[in-house]
């Protein structure tokens, strides 16, 4: 989740190799889970989910990024931000309250080393359809963000989304969707608890 601003500093115009289109299903071992997204969408190449990992860290030196995979929608037109998906795997001792701490402590960094970017974003939520916390934001230079974490009995998962802010709310409500069918593997359950006690961190501040 706290890699959403710094990414939204990094996408603008990062061309992507062309692809052959994907198949619907995608199986991430890493994240003990099988995820649908539309058929037009494809899976990132190593190449270049390793730049996005090499520009954060330039950006962020303190932030480490957990990125196993990646993948890009549709082909945008040209000059306009990409539409991404960033899948993460994070520590178990992710607390609520370790999350909450982070976001803004990434929040307050990003808006220091890049004041131009105007970031805004709204408070996080809960998404029960999902079962995930959901962070919107959004850049002065036409891109947004959600990033969604998603905690299990093994672990938490987060997926951050990066489009253009122009039909960004058509995009995020397709991929969505595609959360609400989210299946996990190898006995692996979602961890309602982590939700509640989320809820129940945020309202304490």
């Amino acid at each position: 989740m706290k890699l959403l601003f710094v990414v939204l500093a990094l996408i603008a115009f990062n061309p992507l190799p062309a692809e052959e289109p994907a198949t619907q299903e995608f199986r991430i071992d890493a994240a003990h889970m099988t995820l649908t997204l539309p058929r037009d969408w494809i899976k990132m190449p190593e190449k270049a989910l390793n730049n996005i990992r090499q520009n954060v860290q330039k950006l962020s030196p303190n932030i480490k990024s957990n990125y196993a995979v990646g993948f890009a929608g549709p082909k945008p037109p040209s000059n306009t931000p990409l539409t991404l998906l960033l899948v993460q795997v994070l520590p178990m001792d992710l607390t609520p309250e370790v999350f909450l701490a982070s976001a803004q402590a990434s929040r307050k960094a990003l808006a220091m080393m890049r004041p131009d970017l105007s970031l805004k974003q709204t408070a996080p939520y809960v998404n029960d359809a999902i079962g995930a916390v959901v962070v919107p934001g959004q850049t002065q230079k036409g891109s947004s963000g959600r990033s969604y974490t998603m905690p299990t009995s093994q672990g938490v998962i987060t997926l951050d989304v990066y489009c253009p802010t122009d039909g960004a709310e058509k995009t995020f409500e397709a991929v969505e969707s595609c959360f609400k069918k989210i299946s996990f593997t190898g006995g692996v359950q979602r961890n309602a608890k982590w939700l509640e006690d989320f809820e129940a961190a945020t309202k304490a501040k």
